[in-house]
């Protein structure tokens, strides 16, 4: 009598086949030149150079343009003095106004970093294929910029009665 064989859980063929999906897709990837990188352009390959906040205070106190890449709401509240905001969802927009200002600095300071996102390195990356030659990106969070005793500029309150 032939025995009757048990099953496989579909559960190891749907493993399986996710496993090797990635693998393919990873193998792809790797061997396309136009392949999709891990990390974005900006990142990968930066136009611009890092500085931490102790440069960044000496290029403020020589005069470098400072670049708010935060929220607009955000640059509302709380923003290094002299600093303009340029948010890369409206980088289109906003650039061709700014773009004579930001131009006669000797060099520009972006800032705008959390945890989980990186949009100065996005306007640092625009501003220098837009001819900008010397672009840095502050390797700090906001916070960190009072800490380290850059002026800021806060939103006054309203005086209610």
């Amino acid at each position: 009598m032939l025995e009757q064989r048990k099953p496989k859980s579909p559960w190891f063929a749907f493993f399986a086949i996710g496993v090797l999906a990635v693998l393919c897709g990873l193998g792809f990837n790797f061997f396309m030149p136009q392949g999709i990188g891990l990390r974005p352009s900006y990142v990968e390959s930066p136009l611009w150079k890092s500085v931490d906040l102790k440069e960044a205070m000496n290029l403020w106190i020589n005069g470098a343009g400072f670049v708010d890449a935060r929220d607009p709401g955000d640059y509302k509240l709380v923003r290094v003095k002299r600093a303009v905001n340029l948010y890369p969802a409206e980088y289109e927009i906003i650039y061709p106004l700014l773009s004579e200002q930001l131009k006669g600095f000797s060099s520009l300071v972006v800032y705008g970093r959390t945890i989980s996102r990186f949009p100065a390195a996005q306007v640092a990356q625009k501003l220098s294929e837009a001819g900008i030659k010397k672009v840095f990106v502050l390797d700090a969070v906001f916070e960190d910029l009072e800490e380290a005793g850059f002026p800021l500029r806060k939103r006054a309150r309203r005086q209610t009665s």
